[in-house]
């Protein structure tokens, strides 16, 4: 069985918040929603629980960040192609999300934009050629020797050898979601001089 993710968000209007992602595509699982909380699926492993604040209090002892104000987290979901990511954030300005709160991200083998929904949280949506992202890390200026011995002893402590094949690729050369996730900080940084 594959394993599922439920991202819990604190919404200060649960209607609000549920006609926001009913409009964004996702569908209300009435199984696990009520008065205080309603499960939003937004694909067969991806669901988002949004949570009033008095439920939401109920999981932790932590003061509720105001996501419009300060940084709590930012999620990110793939798309098949660029015109599928323009096409939702259009779709979430048009059920009332703010469209672009980031810069957009165009690479060329990657490409992304983002959206808040109403309480301020906000969803990155990219689409990358995985192919042709893992021919450009591949040609980038390689690491100093420090750095390098650094990612081969995080490997051996995690319990796996040097890295062999390319960032975001699994040993058969197929996408991997955690490789997806290392190759995207990883065009992030290069890009970005970092």
């Amino acid at each position: 069985m594959p394993k599922l993710i439920f991202v819990n968000l604190p919404v200060a209007d649960l209607k609000r918040s549920i006609a926001f992602y009913e409009g964004i595509g996702a569908t209300r699982n009435p199984q696990f929603s009520d008065d205080t909380a309603a499960c939003m699926v937004v694909s067969d492993v991806i669901h988002v629980m949004l949570l009033t604040h008095e439920k939401y209090r109920q999981f932790t002892s932590k003061e509720i960040a105001d996501a419009r104000r300060v940084s709590e987290v930012l999620l990110c979901v793939s798309m098949d192609n660029r015109e599928a990511v323009d096409a939702a954030v259009a779709e979430a300005a048009a059920a009332g999300g703010d469209p672009d709160p980031t810069p957009t991200q165009d690479f060329g083998f990657m490409y992304g934009r983002s959206y808040e929904d109403p309480d301020g949280h906000i969803w990155e949506v990219m689409w990358m050629d995985v192919e042709a992202a893992a021919n450009a890390m591949a040609h980038q200026t390689p690491k100093p020797v420090e750095e390098e011995r650094s990612d081969e002893l995080h490997g051996r402590i995690r319990g796996r050898g040097a890295r062999s094949q390319p960032a975001g690729l699994s040993g058969d050369g197929r996408a991997s979601l955690g490789g997806l996730s290392r190759l995207w900080r990883l065009a992030h940084g290069r890009m970005l001089g970092r």
